[in-house]
């Protein structure tokens, strides 16, 4: 269970850089807002699987790191939709 949550967490942070790459090619594109809001829904999903873990995967956080999820994926369709 130790791997798994480590190569998650791995992978959080790599999409971290990620988004930030994506927002600075965006950047002055029509597409920047879209950027700003994944890379922020991207920290705010870090701090959910974070927070989620230290309560010991309380519902309630698990289920909103599951939204976030969510909606970081359709954020990434819109902006790639925009860009076609």
């Amino acid at each position: 269970m130790l791997t798994i949550q480590f190569n998650h967490r791995m992978l959080g942070y790599l999409l971290a850089l990620v988004a930030l790459a994506n927002l600075f090619a965006a950047w002055r594109s029509p597409s920047r807002a879209v950027a700003m809001w994944i890379f922020a829904t991207v920290l705010a999903q870090i701090a959910l699987g974070v927070l989620a873990l230290l309560s010991h995967l309380q519902l309630g956080l698990a289920l909103a790191h599951q939204a976030g999820a969510v909606l970081l994926f359709g954020l990434a369709l819109y902006q790639l939709h925009r860009a076609a």
